[in-house]
């Protein structure tokens, strides 16, 4: 397991981790209420998973006023 996180373009920070197989194709797997980026804890195959903390969890920061359609602009950016 790697742990990471990235800045978004409004300056907010994502954090998530990556389990399994580095070189493999990523899977994007989504936590529910409560939840976190250790969801895939026990998950590992022969993939490639990346746990993104929702907005307010984890080492995610919280994103005052959003839309839950908004989550969709961080996790375009976290692929890039």
């Amino acid at each position: 397991m790697a742990e990471a996180s990235t800045t978004l373009r409004d300056g907010r920070r994502l954090g998530f981790a990556e389990w399994g197989d580095p070189g493999a194709p990523p899977i994007l797997v989504f936590h529910g209420t409560p939840g976190s980026r250790l969801l895939g804890r026990g998950m590992e195959m022969d993939a490639r998973l990346i746990v993104p903390d929702r907005p307010g969890y984890g080492h995610s920061d919280v994103n005052p006023g959003r839309l839950i359609a908004q989550y969709v602009d961080d996790l375009d950016q976290l692929v890039e």
